[in-house]
């Protein structure tokens, strides 16, 4: 059970409808702008030679993501010099049976996003400048394109009737996102994000706690690459509050082998420095 968790997690829990697979990787057909959007999910048995075979998929640069203690993989794809560590994340899972309504400040107002319309024009943008505050015109640009690719993918697939899309807004300016994916009686966080200039108001504990309460899931794991420390001391700490006190809380990480699981990325790089199959 702990492996198809695991793996729903990274797939997004996107189905074989949707994914390719060679010998020990399972990977989205999506083929973006955005590396980490490419996502080929490998297991310990990987070997070099599936490049080839994943490269078939991708003519762009895409990431390659592992399970933290799949060291051997990770030296290996370093080794190679066609990859590089992008960033490592925790994961943590808790039972949501105890979770109560969240308070939150009464300028946030958390919303569900169902108009495709609304989630381009709206929730991507966000995503991006929430992920990336520091982005030029250009870069917010070419990640836009990257967006709209791979949300296209998303809404073409058979687990998007089970995406979840939500704002968070201070004074009815959208300002914060989440991506809440259900699979049985789990549901997978994603793309938890709040624009600089609207954080430390509660925003992002608020668009976590609350779609979370509303769902009634009994389990969630929560996805979050570029884990800073803010997302750290605004949204896991609190969120942790609410539902334990602080000793049962850490006597469930520590008893708990999903809690602070780290995940590795490793970004393909350029084009340029692969050795591409004619296509």
């Amino acid at each position: 059970m702990y492996k198809t968790e695991i793996k729903n997690l990274l797939l997004l829990c996107l189905g074989k409808e949707d994914t390719f697979q060679t010998k020990s990787t399972i990977g989205f057909n999506c083929d973006c702008t955005i590396a980490t959007h490419n996502r080929v999910i490998a297991d310990k048995n990987f070997k070099l030679s599936e490049l080839q075979e994943i490269n078939k998929f991708h003519k762009n640069p895409y990431a390659i993501w592992l399970d933290s203690d799949n060291i051997n993989t990770k030296n290996m794809l370093n080794n190679d010099g066609r990859f590089e560590l992008a960033y490592s994340f925790p994961g943590m899972k808790l039972d949501l049976s105890i979770l109560k309504p969240t308070p939150h400040d009464d300028h946030i107002s958390i919303r569900r996003v169902t108009s495709e319309d609304n989630i381009i024009a709206t929730w991507i943008p966000i995503v991006i400048k929430a992920y990336n505050p520091s982005i030029s015109e250009a870069e917010f640009k070419k990640f836009l394109e990257g967006w709209r690719t791979f949300f296209s993918y998303l809404k073409n697939s058979k687990t998007y009737k089970n995406m979840y899309f939500f704002l968070g807004y201070w004074n009815n300016i959208p300002a914060a996102t989440g991506l809440f994916i259900v699979k049985d009686d789990t549901v997978n966080i994603h793309w938890i994000g709040s624009l600089p200039e609207f954080r430390n108001k509660g925003l992002g504990l608020a668009v976590t706690s609350n779609p979370l309460y509303d769902l009634s899931i009994r389990h969630f794991f929560l996805l979050q690459p570029w884990v800073s420390r803010f997302m750290k001391k605004w949204v896991l700490k609190p969120l942790a509050k609410l539902m334990y006190t602080k000793q049962k809380y850490y006597k469930v990480q520590r008893s708990n082998k999903y809690a602070n699981h780290k995940f590795y990325c490793m970004e393909r790089k350029q084009r340029i420095c692969c050795t591409m199959p004619k296509r």
